[in-house]
């Protein structure tokens, strides 16, 4: 088996990643997506330049999903990992990902789990299942593995009006999955951990409108138009302590009847 290693990064942010840049292993390819508008450092571009299995891409672009599916049209490797560039990846990630599969070889995507730092597992279940359309409501793109031919089968991968760096910042993992199940793509979560993250997200509570929409977007895009803004209602409903503010509980039931294509 053969693994790309699909980073997206921005701007000044490269020359962390370059510190912590997994070191180079038989057959794993590290393809960097780069969004920026700024020259590489000459201690960025030496390493790069040193190292045979690195592809360094400068995108002149804005959104982690465009960068995403850019990576993903540049991977030609047997199964592709979607990587952020504040993630520490074990020495053994290869073999885990490869004995997964060894041992799945039935599954055409799979996810895993990793370590909040200081926080552990958190999340994670100690028991593999197969996904279906609510267990990957939960899955954030770092766990995510897939084979890569699969891809091609599958009309949209990341939506690009979704995730960090676009206007609806959050939720675009779960419709990336969606959009890989309704292909006829299977998948299961494993629990092997994969890698070591900061405790930081970006959707623990409701901060403004944007992350109201990119909910309703996501259940929409999931689940349908009917089912979907239902759903959205039930958990604006449930989570109601998250909220911030009651005019932004109020602009929530506004943003039930907003379009979405």
């Amino acid at each position: 088996m053969t693994l790309d290693m699909l980073y997206s990064t921005f701007g000044t942010r490269i020359i962390e990643l370059a510190k912590k840049l997994p070191v180079e292993k038989d057959n794993v390819t590290i393809i960097i997506c780069h969004q920026t508008t700024l020259d590489l450092s000459a201690e960025v571009k030496e390493l790069l330049d040193s190292r045979k299995d690195i592809k360094y891409f400068a995108l002149n672009s804005q959104g982690v999903t465009k960068s995403r599916n850019f990576a993903i049209n540049k991977a030609n490797s047997d199964v592709l990992i979607f990587c952020d560039d504040d993630v520490t990846y074990p020495d053994d990630l290869y073999d885990v990902i490869n004995n997964a599969y060894i041992d799945n070889d039935n599954q055409d995507f799979i996810t895993f789990s990793y370590i909040k730092t200081g926080l552990g597992l958190h999340k994670f279940g100690n028991k593999k299942y197969e996904h279906n359309y609510k267990t990957i409501l939960n899955v954030g793109t770092i766990e995510v593995t897939c084979k890569r031919k699969k891809l091609d089968t599958v009309k949209d991968w990341f939506p690009e009006d979704m995730g960090a760096g676009s206007r609806y910042y959050l939720c675009d993992e779960p419709v990336f999955l969606s959009r890989l199940l309704k292909a006829g793509l299977v998948g299961c979560y494993i629990p092997e951990i994969i890698g070591e993250h900061p405790p930081e997200s970006s959707g623990i509570e409701f901060v403004d409108v944007n992350s109201l929409v990119s909910r309703l977007y996501c259940f929409v895009r999931i689940f349908g138009n009917v089912v979907g803004r239902l759903l959205y209602f039930v958990f604006i409903m449930k989570n109601f302590s998250r909220f911030k503010s009651a005019p932004l509980f109020c602009k929530s039931l506004v943003v039930f009847f907003r379009k979405v294509d």
